[in-house]
């Protein structure tokens, strides 16, 4: 996916906000509220319904939301975190 835009580091105090659901309507008002990035989880293998598409990332970008992306993998072999955990 190339996407128009450019790489910038957030300054403190930049609002922004997480989800792991489509946001493409409501990028304006986000930006309307004053946030200005957007962090999107997405799957590294099979991606689900409401992964990052390219009609929902240029719709943040249109709006004035930039992206960050985290990467997350669900696995049957992946260990659950816990206190016990080191």
């Amino acid at each position: 996916m190339t996407l128009p835009g450019h790489v910038f580091s957030a300054p403190d105090g930049v609002r922004g906000f997480d989800t792991d659901e489509r946001v493409t309507a409501a990028a304006r008002d986000f930006r309307a509220r004053g946030y200005r990035f957007c962090v999107r989880y997405v799957r590294r293998d099979k991606p689900h319904a409401s992964s990052l598409s390219t009609n929902e990332a240029r719709s943040l970008l249109a709006a004035g939301i930039g992206i960050m992306l985290v990467q997350y993998v669900e696995s049957e072999t992946s260990t659950p975190p816990s206190v016990a955990f080191k």
